[in-house]
């Protein structure tokens, strides 16, 4: 199997540019949540999802304050979650941005819908997605939106690039604006911290299977040399 990593096939795509935004909250314990979350991390896994969902919620404000200031300069925004609620909540306090949105239960005919909407409509000047369920099988958007803001992350790093890419992919002319919203001291760090290292070990791996095959085409290459000069 030969490897092309799509920075290299597809040359015309224009750059991406990431950066993670920590969010302050003055409302909020972070000492609690914290102790509450090593806590969560002894214990079963439901306390933890638990604690992951009230955090994306609290975030709410605070996402939705982010997202008026930038659309002060952008004309449109693609905005990710993770949970069903939060999307819920920003779809509510973002009304006045007529949001398309695709969620987990929504069919398939009303995704194209909410796609073609924030398209074709000035007024649609936000699309909300869930990380897996927008963030594959959506097309169109890079037409019209430079700007990918991650309300809530995701532990997988392969899903967080895949929502990235609904903007970044052919038919993007502008530089691609990637945004990550982490609350500062809370779960948020800790799923970073786990994406950044997972990514390091995915890159590590990438740049040995290149070194690999490239070894192998050399030695590939000496053989067939070898082979001819032992024929004469």
């Amino acid at each position: 199997m030969l490897r092309r990593l799509k920075k290299d096939v597809l040359k015309e795509l224009p750059d991406k540019t990431y950066q993670t935004i920590y969010l302050k909250d003055k409302k909020t314990d972070v000492d609690k949540e914290r102790r509450a979350y090593e806590e969560s991390k002894e214990s079963i896994l439901g306390e933890l999802a638990t604690l992951r969902r009230e955090n994306g919620l609290r975030k709410v404000p605070q996402v939705v304050e982010h997202v008026k200031n930038i659309l002060e300069e952008k004309e449109k925004i693609v905005i990710f979650t993770y949970h069903r609620q939060v999307l819920a909540n920003l779809k509510s306090a973002l009304k006045d941005y007529s949001p398309a949105v695709v969620s987990g239960n929504t069919p398939s005919v009303k995704r194209l819908h909410a796609v073609d909407r924030f398209r074709t409509e000035p007024g649609t000047r936000v699309f909300i997605g869930q990380i897996q369920a927008a963030g594959v099988g959506i097309d169109g958007l890079q037409d019209v939106c430079d700007t990918v803001i991650f309300a809530e992350l995701h532990y997988v790093p392969g899903h967080l690039h895949q929502a990235i890419d609904r903007c970044h992919r052919i038919g993007q002319k502008n530089p691609v604006l990637v945004q990550f919203l982490v609350a500062e001291g809370s779960i948020d760090e800790d799923i970073a911290q786990t994406v950044s290292r997972k990514e390091k070990i995915i890159e590590q791996i990438v740049k040995s299977t290149t070194v690999a095959a490239g070894l192998e085409s050399t030695l590939s290459r000496v053989k067939n040399v070898l082979e001819k000069w032992i024929k004469r």
